[in-house]
């Protein structure tokens, strides 16, 4: 008795060349959730908008020759207006910590871009300004609490997303 093998071969072969794009897939979804839950978990404990958390993280995407993703925060400073900064009679205060901080001599300005910023006066004469700036998110990314979060995301999110896209390249 003789069994053809051939068409189930040419099946298997076409498969085997979309593993690694479908890897990919799944890699790059799996990083841009982790990417999500960094800023939630960042921007709760700041008590900032993920908006300006996911300003400063940026996702270097996995390719077939490099089969990595990479979460980084980069080390941009949070401006301050994204702070809760408020105007008041002394300058301006903004959220640090469980209170407020109070910056003398500063005003909430926009610019002729549009641009919406908390703003210093260099010297005592109306030019030169310059914008605030609060910490880098940085160091609030490495702390044990987003990594693990992180890597919740991660170890849910990784076989759901490796399934979907096995199923989606896998239709050839």
């Amino acid at each position: 008795m003789a069994v053809k093998l051939k068409p189930i071969g040419g099946g298997f072969a076409g498969l085997a060349r979309r593993i690694p794009n479908a890897t990919v897939a799944a890699l790059n979804r799996v990083a841009a959730s982790a990417r999500a839950s960094a800023a939630k978990t960042v921007g709760a404990d700041l008590g900032i908008k993920q908006s300006a958390v996911r300003a400063a993280v940026v996702v270097n995407k996995a390719s077939v020759s490099t089969m990595e993703s990479q979460v980084i925060a980069k080390g941009k400073r949070i401006p301050l207006i994204d702070l809760g900064a408020r105007q008041v009679g002394r300058g301006i205060t903004y959220k640090r910590g469980a209170g407020r901080k109070l910056i003398p001599g500063a005003f909430i300005g926009r610019m002729k871009s549009g641009h919406r910023g908390a703003f210093k006066r260099l010297g005592r004469k109306r030019l030169p300004i310059y914008e605030l700036f609060g910490p880098s998110i940085v160091l609030p990314f490495i702390k044990k609490t987003v990594q693990s979060a992180m890597q919740a995301v991660i170890r849910t999110r990784m076989p759901i997303e490796m399934a979907a896209a096995a199923k989606h390249f896998g239709k050839g």
